[in-house]
């Protein structure tokens, strides 16, 4: 994957991206991803699909009691959560 470095951020917009991502728990380089991804078109998943997936894993835990998943398993997911 490829990096990207931006120079001569004003401050106030810097502060409004910080605030942005604080507000959304997110860290500021997750926050600026999603809306280039938003205002690129980079993002291929429709906006529920995320909530699907959630409900998905939470259907395959049913019945079960909660257990962590295995590394991989976790891998695999947050790699989804990338798309």
């Amino acid at each position: 994957m490829a990096s990207l470095t931006i120079r001569d951020i004003p401050d106030e917009v810097l502060a409004r991206l910080r605030e942005r991502a604080a507000a959304n728990r997110r860290s500021l380089n997750s926050e600026i991803l999603l809306l280039l991804e938003r205002e690129v078109g980079g993002a291929t998943a429709p906006p529920g699909a995320f909530y699907q997936r959630i409900r998905e894993r939470r259907a395959e835990w049913h019945g079960e009691g909660f257990r962590v998943p295995d590394p991989e398993t976790l891998r695999k997911w947050i790699e989804e959560g990338r798309e």
